[in-house]
């Protein structure tokens, strides 16, 4: 069959290639799995002896939505700095987190995150304007708040019992209620 039969041919017309199919593109800001994977590294031991990653580096990737984290429940240490997350109510599904790296984001409140075991907690240049939780973070050994615009800051104690370094630097300190003897270092420099 000729070039020119074949174009005219109902049956042979009919038989084209399909388009591409172009993907989804995610969200803009939201992470995905490439990204976490990307971001992944040090191998431990899980509980149950498996090989799992347990840290997360995520630094200046732009990203606004800690989604998809839960399917990485082993992590222990994950650093978000320089990007622009407004929350970070994910963390709670992380029960083995130690350590969370938030500084640098858009974070006006961790209200929304519960997580009993997270020991080091730095939230330093966000938007805090005040810091309180409802939620108790009964591990938390180190708190990093430098540079916000805290005014007030109550009910440490019973929300942080085990608390021993608070960093409350270069903030607008007018009321502190809290109990001093609990720390080992406070840092409080306007």
């Amino acid at each position: 069959m000729s070039a020119d039969e074949a174009d005219t041919d109902p049956v042979v017309a009919a038989v084209e290639e399909p388009e591409p199919v172009i993907p989804d593109i995610d969200e803009p800001g939201k992470i995905n799995k490439d990204v976490i994977v990307a971001g992944l590294s040090n191998i431990a031991r899980s509980s149950g002896g498996a090989f799992v990653y347990v840290s997360l580096d995520l630094v200046g990737k732009s990203i606004s939505a800690l989604n998809d984290l839960k399917t990485y429940q082993e992590l222990k240490y994950i650093n978000v700095k320089n990007n622009q997350l407004t929350s970070v109510a994910p963390l709670s599904e992380l029960t083995n987190l130690l350590s969370a790296n938030l500084q640098s984001n858009f974070i006006a409140s961790i209200d929304d995150v519960k997580n009993d075991s997270i020991q080091l907690l730095q939230l330093d240049s966000n938007k805090l304007t005040s810091f309180s939780t409802g939620n108790p973070f009964p591990s938390l050994r180190a708190l990093t708040l430098s540079k916000n615009s805290i005014a007030t800051l109550t009910a440490m104690n019973a929300v942080f019992p085990l608390l021993e370094v608070l960093d409350l630097s270069n903030n607008q300190l007018t009321s502190l209620e809290v109990s001093l003897n609990q720390f080992i270092i406070l840092l409080l420099y306007f």
